[in-house]
């Protein structure tokens, strides 16, 4: 498995908005591409987006149990900006993150297991903060180059 260099940050809370679909584990691979792809991607051009956080778009997680999960795609929201039609609000929570950066979308699943399993049993201040979404950041150069970060809520023991 692919070692990641975590590093500990302290994130604001981040007033979005956007879209998001509800999906398993086995079917996230195809549901959440195609929710940027046909649903959300369409609609960035044009977004209010909160220029304290330019050119960024986030994917965060909820898991509603071991297996089902609502997926969001979103983007930071303007102050006093309309939340455009058909999508709602959704808060990144304010916290103590873990975050690992990636070469590409195909590392997403060796990044969550390194963070869940060996770094955060390696820690003797942090554990995860399981109640909280986890969540994808892209930058405006994720089509040409790929990368993004992940980033893992974490509480202080």
């Amino acid at each position: 498995m692919t070692q990641f260099a975590v590093t500990l940050k302290e994130c604001p809370a981040i007033r979005c908005a956007g879209l998001k679909v509800h999906t398993t584990m086995q079917k996230a691979g195809t549901d959440c591409p195609a929710l940027w792809q046909k649903d959300f991607g369409p609609r960035m051009d044009g977004f209010p987006a909160d220029p304290q956080f330019p050119n960024q778009s986030y994917g965060a997680s909820v898991m509603l149990d071991s297996d089902n999960f609502d997926y969001w795609a979103l983007m930071p929201l303007a102050p006093g900006a309309d939340v455009p039609e058909g999508m709602d609000i959704f808060t990144l929570p304010a916290g103590p993150y873990a975050t690992a950066k990636l070469a590409g979308l195909n590392q997403l699943g060796d990044a969550f297991t390194h963070i869940y399993g060996p770094w955060i049993a390696a820690q003797e201040n942090y554990t995860l903060n399981m109640q909280e979404v986890c969540y994808e950041l892209y930058t405006y150069d994720f089509m040409t180059t790929g990368e993004l970060s992940i980033y893992c809520p974490l509480l202080q023991k």
